[in-house]
């Protein structure tokens, strides 16, 4: 903070108390160039006045707050920069969205690809005349659509755990043919070391 707290900042500090507010433009490392806001017109007094508050409960998202003198404001206060660093918090998806995926390389076979293809032709073809000419009833209409067609036709994935055995099964297949393979070098570093001895014997 740059000099005495005057009056002025007393109720300052009293509305943030009542507020729950922190002023947090007081507490970061600068030189005192970077922290007075206020330059009285003569240009030999200067005070820190203007002051950047924050709920308590997100005082750690601000990262810096410092003067900027360079900006032209035509105004005897300067301009108050803040850092900040907001965290969002995820939001959890309640829609109807289902939360599983399906085996879509499957449609890399052409076999999988045409019976995909055939069992959503026919499942809207079904579909035609019976829905209300409404986008709502169209787009739900749509969505069981390619969900009935996708689990019929391509399956659901399997959860991690599945996913997880099938990386140790892999493991364990690379781990044999490393295996194979060191055996294989030390049988080449044999015969070429025999061989070479052969040949200087003679």
């Amino acid at each position: 903070m740059v000099d005495n707290r005057n009056e002025n900042g007393e109720l300052l500090t009293d509305f943030c108390l009542f507020s729950d507010l922190v002023v947090r433009g007081t507490v970061f490392p600068h030189e005192t160039i970077h922290k007075t806001t206020w330059t009285s017109p003569d240009g030999h007094t200067e005070n820190q006045i203007d002051h950047i508050t924050i709920n308590r409960q997100f005082r750690r998202s601000l990262l810096d707050v410092r003067v900027k003198r360079d900006a032209d404001a035509a105004t005897d206060h300067h301009l108050l920069v803040a850092t900040m660093k907001i965290k969002l918090r995820s939001v959890h998806d309640s829609s109807d969205r289902p939360h599983h995926k399906f085996n879509v390389q499957f449609l890399g076979d052409r076999g999988k690809h045409e019976e995909f293809n055939c069992e959503v032709k026919n499942r809207f073809a079904t579909l035609e005349g019976l829905l209300e000419e409404t986008v709502a009833n169209h787009w739900t209409g749509l969505q069981e659509t390619w969900n009935n067609a996708c689990t019929q036709v391509l399956g659901k994935k399997r959860k991690t755990a599945q996913g997880m055995a099938d990386f140790r099964d892999l493991v364990k297949d690379r781990e044999k043919e490393r295996a194979e393979a060191d055996q294989l070098i030390l049988f080449v570093k044999m015969f070429t070391t025999s061989d070479w001895q052969a040949q200087t014997d003679t």
